[in-house]
């Protein structure tokens, strides 16, 4: 039984081996050369800062907008504030539903995340404002084939 579990040993080593020297003969190629491999370009986004916190927006696509101004702010940053702002009672959960919208929702087992009610619907975004910001990451992410 040893002996097997030796030459298992033995062959992944050598199998090691064979890979470092194939990685040794293609350090001086192109590595771009293969048709799978593709080197996309650098996307230079826009700088924004949110109004809420004063801190630089690093992650811009995940960037709701301001209420008033349209200007990007941090996700987390709008939670916050609506957590702050929003009266949440016992057993009730602030949830982010997608396309701008919060909800409040209402669970009878806190325990049992399955059934709820949702309380209040909070539309964060106006979805007639047009954002440039938005637009402008759009068309950058479409360009990338």
């Amino acid at each position: 039984m040893a002996k097997k579990n030796k030459r298992k040993w033995q062959n992944r080593s050598k199998q090691g081996n064979q890979q470092e020297k194939t990685n040794q003969n293609t350090e001086g190629k192109n590595k771009t050369s293969d048709p799978r491999e593709r080197v996309l370009p650098e996307i230079k986004l826009e700088h924004f800062t949110c109004s809420f916190c004063q801190k630089e927006i690093q992650d811009l696509p995940s960037a709701l907008s301001d209420k008033t101004s349209g200007e990007p702010v941090h996700f987390d940053c709008v939670l916050e504030h609506l957590k702050e702002s929003e009266e949440i009672g016992e057993n009730e959960k602030l949830f982010y539903i997608g396309k701008g919208n919060f909800a409040i929702a209402y669970f009878e087992n806190p325990h049992d995340l399955r059934k709820f009610e949702i309380r209040k619907l909070i539309e964060w975004e106006n979805k007639e404002k047009e954002l440039t910001w938005r637009n402008d990451i759009s068309d950058l992410y479409s360009t990338i084939e």
